[in-house]
């Protein structure tokens, strides 16, 4: 069955997003990756799932690693932070969680979506949705959460467990997409006995950022520390 306008609505409300107010192209792009979802066998569709999923998480890890790809003098040489959110599905989602990225419940739900891949993945016999197997994981994690989950228009109610994966899918995906868009990185902010080792270059680029903070044209810097005050 279709998953209709009330149906999106509560997928977006499970992780509220709040893209459609920042993105003009929201609700074709909710359509876009709607409809090529319906489009696949059950199997198919839990492995396009994983395939939407995975790079978004990618793109999260990307937007809060330090990218340092100037030449240095140490033997490390440069950092370039997208050889460090490479990984497997599960690698990333333990990354996100690790770093404070996503929810423990969005982890779930993530980790849900990957088990439900890998079970059609590696299923020797025929499986499709409707299986004991599918059952549980779809009743155990993408039923009504919440109060208003339980009145009687719920549109999760009546919905086929296939749907429910997908809404789950899409809820999570636009909830990535929006965490993306707001992360904002942190620094490294070096010591003060570190300015006696800078170049002149650097000595005078980082007096110069002193001097911007101090007078409150910049905002502090963020780091693993909490914000500096200079």
């Amino acid at each position: 069955m279709p998953i209709h306008s009330a149906l999106k609505s509560h997928a977006l409300a499970q992780h509220h997003t709040d893209m459609p107010g920042k993105n003009n192209d929201f609700n074709s792009d909710f359509k876009f990756f709607e409809d090529s979802l319906k489009r696949e066998t059950d199997r198919g569709l839990s492995l396009v799932a994983g395939s939407l999923l995975h790079p978004a998480l990618h793109d999260l890890l990307s937007k809060v690693l330090i990218d340092d790809r100037a030449p240095t003098d140490t033997t490390s040489g440069r950092i370039d932070a997208s050889e460090l959110t490479h990984g497997s599905f599960s690698e990333c989602i333990k990354k996100c969680y690790a770093l404070g990225l996503i929810s423990k419940h969005v982890r779930i739900q993530l980790d849900t979506i990957r088990d439900i891949r890998n079970d059609f993945a590696h299923a020797r016999e025929p499986l499709d949705f409707n299986s004991d197997r599918m059952q549980k994981h779809v009743a155990k994690q993408f039923s009504p959460g919440t109060p208003r989950d339980h009145m009687p228009d719920n549109p999760l109610k009546q919905t086929a467990n296939r749907d429910r994966f997908i809404l789950a899918v899409l809820g999570v995906l636009y909830h990535l997409r929006e965490l993306t868009s707001r992360v904002k990185g942190l620094e490294a902010w070096p010591p003060t006995y570190e300015l006696c080792l800078m170049n002149a270059k650097e000595k005078k680029a980082m007096n110069e950022r002193i001097l911007r903070l101090q007078t409150r044209k910049e905002p502090p810097p963020r780091t693993w520390y909490g914000e500096l005050n200079i």
